[in-house]
């Protein structure tokens, strides 16, 4: 919760996806699933909403166009690791 109220919520997505890369060469991405739930919701009862889902995967997305290229970035597949239930489950599967 720390994180998100203090504007890092990118910085550790940015150093755990740093971490992943530093681990393996380029061509392993393919096999790499990122699945995201933000640390703050864990075990708290408190739901991401979509919108913070959806800016999660595009900064995900970003950051690997940025640093694996575009394929990598385009191929890699993304997933809310959180909760889904009957009243949030239609607006993440539109995001």
């Amino acid at each position: 919760m720390q994180e998100r109220e203090n504007e890092q919520t990118n910085d550790v997505i940015f150093d755990q996806l740093q971490q992943i890369k530093e681990t393996m060469d380029l061509t392993q991405w393919k096999k790499v699933i990122i699945v995201y739930e933000p640390i703050w919701a864990l075990n708290t009862g408190k739901l991401a909403s979509a919108d913070q889902t959806q800016e999660a995967a595009e900064t995900i997305r970003n950051w690997l166009k940025e640093n694996c290229g575009d394929d990598i970035a385009r191929e890699t597949r993304i997933l809310f690791g959180g909760p889904v239930t009957e009243t949030n489950a239609e607006t993440l599967i539109k995001k």
